[in-house]
C-alpha cells in the first residue's frame, strides 16, 4: 500500500524539507498517486500514496485533526463499524458529506485511548504519530506483521519507514551489513531475529510491537500475543460450517473495498474458497465486482494439473483467468534488471513472482492470496491429541469424522493413514552448510547457532492445536509475510490475506482437529454449493516436481555466478560453492548463490534509482 517515512532530530535541530522530500520521493514506485511531506521544527513526516480502497480516494497524508497531533500510516482498518461505534462517531456515517478514512480512525483511536489504541485496532497497519502536546512519537505495527516497519537511530536522528530503500537514502544510514543476520540467512534462509535486518543501522519493529520516543528516551514494547484458545464444541456439525462462513465473509468483506480485485488462484481449496466468498459478499452488497484470477502453470517442465483444476474453478465461479506459463524462465533471470529485494531472498526464480504481480497490476491494485489456510488448518497428530484431550473427546471426534462425514479415501491419505503416521512429520533438516567461510563461521560460532536453532523444539503450548498455533506464530511465517509488501516486490499491488484475519485465525485455532482440519474437511464442506466436486474432493498434494531443481545451469550461468561470488568471499568459500555448480543443486545449495547475487545487485544501488515512476501530485505542508 502506501509508503511512509518519519524523521526526528533528537537534538532538536530543524528538519531539512529537501531531505524529507527526497526520502519520500524514493517511494514513488509503491505510492504513485501523491507524495506529500509535512515538517515542523525538528520533526517531519512523508507519505507516498497508493489508493486501494474507496475511502482512500478522500485521504490526504500526513494527516491531522487539530494540527497538534499528526499521523502517517500504511493501513487498512477492518471491522470499521465496531470501531466507529466505540469512538462514538456513528453520526459521521449517516451522510456522505464526510468520509471516515482509515488514517482518521487510527488517529481518533489514539486521541481517545492513547498508547492503548492498538487494543482496539483490527487490520494490517504500520504508523507513526507525532504528539506535539507531549513532544512524543508513538509508532505501531499490526499483530501478525503484514505491514513492515523499520527504523534507524543514527547520530542525533531517529528515522522510520516501511521501506528499507527509503531509510538507505538517509545520509547517516550506512550499507554496512549485520553479520549475525548474514549468518542466519546463510544458515537458515531467513533471519532468526525479528528485531534486526540485514543492515547494521536498520532495525525492524517486530509484529505486535510499539515504538515510542520522547526526551526521556525510546522504548519498544509488545502489546499483544496470540492467545491459546480453548477448543470449540458445538452440538451440530453445521454450526462449525456456518460460523466459518460467517467469519470468512467478514474477513473477505473487510478486504473487499474496491470494485476491481485480483486473486492468486490455484486449483486448490484456499484461493478458490476466498474467490467464491468474494463473489458471494459482492452479491449480498449489490456491489459490482471485477474479479480476475491469476495462475502460474507448468505445461512441460514438471507434471502439473493446475491449469486444469484452476480452469474448472474459474469456470464454475464465472471469472476470467490469466495463465502465466512458467516453463521457460531461467535461473536468476532478470537479476541485473529486476527490482532488487530489500533483503536477501533465496528465490532463483523470483522473476516468476515479479511477472505475476506485474500482470496483476494491469488489472487491479489489490490481490487476494490464500496463504494462511494451510497453517491455520494444520492437523494435530494422534499422539498430541491423546496428550492434550480427554479420551472421550478424542473418540467423539473420530466418530464424527467417520460416521458423521464418511471421509472418503480420495480426500487424501485418509484419517487412518494420518493416525498411522502420527500426524504431520517435519522434513529432515538439511546438513550444516559446508561452503561457509571457516573464519566467518568461527567469528560468530555458527556451528553452535546451527545446533541451537536448527533443531530447537517448539515451546510447549497446552492446546490440541499446538502445531497450527506454532506455524502462525513462527519467525519464518512473520518473515514470509513481509515479502508480499510492495517495498519487497517493487510493484504497487497490495496483497491481502483473509485467512490470517485475527477473527478467523482465532476461530480456526479453536477447532477440533478431527474432523475439521483433517484434509481440510471444513473447507470441503463449506464450499459444497460453490466449488466443483473435483476441486472439493481433490487430494491435498504438492506440485509433482520442483520447478527450481528441474532447471539446470547453463555455462553462461556458471560464469556469471563465479563472477558475483567474489562479492561474498568473506562469508563463503568460493571454491566449494563453485564445485556445487557442476552438480544437481538442491534448494539449500542455492542459498550462497542467491546471497551473492543480492550483494552484487542491491548493495551498490543508489536509492534514488529505485524511483520507477513519477508523482502525479506532490505538495508540502508546514
Amino acid at each position: 500500500m502506501s509508503g511512509i517515512v518519519g524523521l526526528i532530530h533528537t537534538n532538536k535541530a530543524p528538519v531539512d524539507p529537501s531531505w524529507l522530500r527526497r526520502m519520500t520521493e524514493v517511494m514513488t514506485f509503491r505510492g504513485p498517486d501523491a507524495q506529500t511531506i509535512w515538517s515542523q521544527e525538528f520533526v517531519g513526516f512523508g507519505h507516498a500514496m497508493l489508493q486501494t480502497t474507496w475511502e482512500s480516494a478522500a485521504e490526504t497524508q500526513p494527516y491531522t485533526i487539530d494540527r497538534q497531533v499528526w499521523i502517517v500510516a500504511d493501513a487498512r482498518i477492518d471491522d470499521r463499524h465496531t470501531l466507529i461505534e466505540k469512538l462514538e462517531l456513528t453520526h459521521r456515517t449517516i451522510s456522505n458529506e464526510q468520509i471516515l478514512t482509515d488514517v482518521e480512525l487510527i488517529l481518533q483511536a489514539y486521541l481517545r485511548w492513547g498508547d492503548d489504541c492498538t487494543q482496539h485496532l483490527l487490520g494490517d497497519f504500520a504508523f507513526g504519530i507525532w504528539d506535539d502536546r507531549t513532544q512524543r512519537l508513538f509508532c505501531a505495527r499490526d499483530h501478525l506483521g503484514v505491514k513492515p516497519f523499520y527504523y534507524a537511530r543514527v547520530g542525533d536522528c531517529l528515522v522510520f519507514s516501511n521501506t528499507i530503500a527509503c531509510l538507505r537514502q538517509h545520509a547517516q544510514v550506512s550499507s554496512k551489513l549485520n553479520e549475525q543476520t548474514v549468518g542466519d540467512i546463510l544458515l537458515f534462509d531467513f533471519n532468526y531475529d525479528l528485531a534486526t535486518t540485514i543492515f547494521a543501522d536498520i532495525q525492524r519493529l517486530p509484529p505486535a510491537h510499539t515504538l515510542t520516543w520522547s526526551s526521556r528516551g525510546w522504548q519498544s514494547r509488545q502489546y499483544w500475543t496470540m492467545p491459546v484458545p480453548e477448543l470449540i464444541r458445538y452440538k451440530q456439525s453445521q454450526d462449525y460450517i456456518d460460523r466459518f462462513q460467517e467469519l470468512m465473509g467478514q474477513a473477505v468483506g473487510d478486504r473487499l473495498r474496491s470494485d476491481r480485485v485480483a486473486s492468486f488462484f490455484s486449483g486448490g481449496l484456499d484461493s478458490t474458497t476466498i474467490a467464491a466468498t468474494a463473489l458471494a459478499v459482492a452479491r449480498q452488497r449489490n456491489q459490482p465486482l471485477d474479479l480476475k484470477a491469476f495462475t502460474i502453470v507448468y505445461d512441460t517442465l514438471i507434471p502439473d494439473r493446475e491449469r486444469y483444476y484452476a480452469g474448472l474453478a474459474a469456470a464454475r465461479l464465472g471469472i476470467p483467468i490469466d495463465y502465466q506459463v512458467a516453463d521457460d524462465y531461467t535461473l536468476y533471470q532478470g537479476y541485473d534488471s529486476e527490482f532488487p529485494t530489500p533483503e536477501p531472498a533465496n528465490n532463483p526464480l523470483e522473476i516468476v513472482n515479479g511477472e505475476r504481480l506485474r500482470r496483476v497490476a494491469g488489472h487491479s491494485r489489490v490481490v487476494f492470496c490464500g496463504d494462511g489456510g494451510d497453517e491455520s488448518l494444520t492437523p494435530t497428530s494422534a499422539i498430541d491429541m491423546l496428550k492434550t484431550m480427554p479420551l472421550f473427546d478424542v473418540g467423539a471426534d473420530l466418530s464424527r469424522a467417520y460416521f458423521g462425514f464418511g471421509l472418503q479415501p480420495q480426500w487424501g491419505s485418509g484419517l487412518l493413514g494420518w493416525l498411522r503416521r502420527g500426524g504431520n512429520s517435519p522434513p529432515a533438516p538439511a546438513a550444516y552448510p559446508h561452503w561457509l567461510n571457516p573464519d566467518f563461521a568461527r567469528s560468530l560460532d555458527l556451528p553452535q547457532r546451527w545446533a541451537q536453532f536448527g533443531n530447537e523444539p517448539d515451546p510447549v503450548v497446552d492446546s490440541p492445536r499446538s502445531p497450527a498455533y506454532h506455524k502462525i506464530n513462527s519467525i519464518l511465517w512473520a518473515s514470509l509475510l513481509e515479502t508480499n509488501d510492495p517495498g519487497h516486490s517493487g510493484v504497487p499491488v497490495e496483497v491481502r490475506l483473509p485467512f490470517i484475519d485475527l477473527r478467523l485465525v482465532s476461530y480456526l485455532l479453536a477447532l477440533p482437529s478431527t474432523p475439521w482440519c483433517t484434509n481440510k474437511t471444513l473447507l470441503r464442506m463449506a464450499t459444497t454449493h460453490s466449488l466443483p466436486a473435483e476441486i472439493r474432493l481433490r487430494p491435498k498434494t504438492p506440485l509433482a516436481g520442483d520447478p527450481l531443481t528441474s532447471k539446470t545451469l547453463q555455462p553462461q550461468d556458471r560464469a556469471s555466478i563465479a563472477n558475483v561470488l567474489r562479492a561474498v568471499e568473506s562469508y563463503v568459500n568460493i571454491d566449494k560453492v563453485t564445485s556445487l555448480l557442476e552438480q544437481h543443486l538442491n534448494w539449500e545449495d542455492f542459498t550462497p548463490i542467491s546471497f551473492a547475487y543480492w550483494c552484487d545487485r542491491a548493495l551498490p544501488v543508489i536509492t534514488k534509482d529505485l524511483q520507477l515512476g513519477s508523482s502525479t501530485s506532490r505538495h508540502d505542508t508546514s
